[in-house]
């Protein structure tokens, strides 16, 4: 660890992973600072001329903002690449809580450094789920931002060839025969021959094509997986895209509970009305049921059919972590 000068790191590298500041965090970090609190340290990276930041920014911003000229850091080796990798992962179990843009743009950044990597490896590095890492990947690749490799880097380090998609084959088409006329009837025969009763057959009918039952949808074809590892149905999938709608929410929610907990700390008078105590209590609850409510798994009982009559899932086909947690260990299991 050492003290670093404030005006030697560099921010302007594009190795913030965050999407943006949180100006409330900062005012209460620097609020903290002046009370003579320390700060965990930042993290550089030098790479012979330049002092790269990493990780820190709101703690970089608060102590300039409480004019500070130096800051404790810890300083590695290594380039602006290497600081942005060590962005694209900071902030996973620690530090203010991510929001999914955050999340997002921590996948690019490590999908951008490194679009080798198997999905698993960059959702274990950036702390999201594989699903997410999968479909962040596959935007990228079809707005030409990265460019698939032709080998893939899992977790264990060990690299794999790629397979070679298998060459498509023009369709075939069917064999035709010349329509068969019938013999023409001598014209006497025509004048003196009366045609027998034809008799009247009705063709059978050609078997239909095998369809699902109108309550079942087509089975997973993206290969997304649900935070249990079952594969997604295809009519499930936008619905499983929208959990960051949910996250949004609990965003705001994060941002009120530490707004009402710092005023409770400083006693406030803007405040001074709030039973703060009552009104933390209540947005811990209003927290914890909004994240219920967040698409966790394929619903175990109706299959994600979207049954109106599946009162686990409310027909919506899937289910949040509360409910998984309350289904019985036979179903669960029967998932996997």
């Amino acid at each position: 660890m050492k003290q670093l000068l404030i005006e030697t790191i560099r921010i302007d590298g594009g190795t913030q992973s965050r999407a943006a500041i949180d100006e409330a965090t900062v005012t209460e970090y620097v609020e903290a600072i002046q009370a003579g609190a320390k700060m965990p340290p930042i993290l550089c990276f030098h790479d012979g001329t330049d002092m790269w930041l990493a990780e820190g920014f709101h703690r970089y911003y608060a102590h300039v903002k409480a004019e500070k000229r130096n800051i404790l850091a810890e300083v590695k080796q290594g380039t602006k690449e290497d600081a942005a990798w060590a962005s694209a992962g900071a902030n996973v179990t620690h530090g203010l809580r991510r929001t999914n843009a955050d999340k997002r743009k921590a996948v690019e950044m490590a999908l951008t450094l490194r679009p080798d990597l198997s999905d698993k490896a960059i959702a274990d590095h950036c702390g999201v789920s594989e699903s997410n890492a999968h479909a962040v990947k596959s935007r990228m690749v079809q707005g030409g931002q990265i460019t698939p490799p032709d080998h893939r880097t899992g977790v264990d380090g060990k690299t794999y060839k790629m397979p070679s998609a298998p060459p498509s084959r023009p369709p075939s088409k069917p064999p035709t025969t010349p329509p068969t006329r019938p013999p023409a009837t001598p014209p006497s025969a025509a004048k003196t021959a009366t045609p027998p009763p034809q008799k009247t057959t009705v063709p059978f009918p050609a078997q239909p094509p095998a369809t699902p039952p109108p309550s079942r949808r087509p089975g997973p074809q993206t290969g997304q997986v649900d935070e249990t590892g079952h594969q997604i149905p295809d009519h499930l999938i936008p619905l499983w895209e929208r959990r960051e709608e949910v996250e949004d929410v609990l965003t705001l929610i994060s941002q009120a509970r530490v707004a009402v907990g710092a005023a409770q700390k400083v006693s406030d008078p803007l405040w001074a009305e709030l039973n703060a105590s009552s009104a933390m209590a209540n947005l811990n609850a209003t927290y914890d049921m909004i994240k219920g409510t967040k698409p966790h798994a394929v619903c175990p009982w109706c299959h994600g059919n979207l049954s109106d009559q599946c009162r686990a899932c409310k027909g919506r086909g899937m289910i949040g972590s509360f409910a998984w947690g309350r289904a019985p260990k036979e179903l669960q299991k029967g998932r996997k």
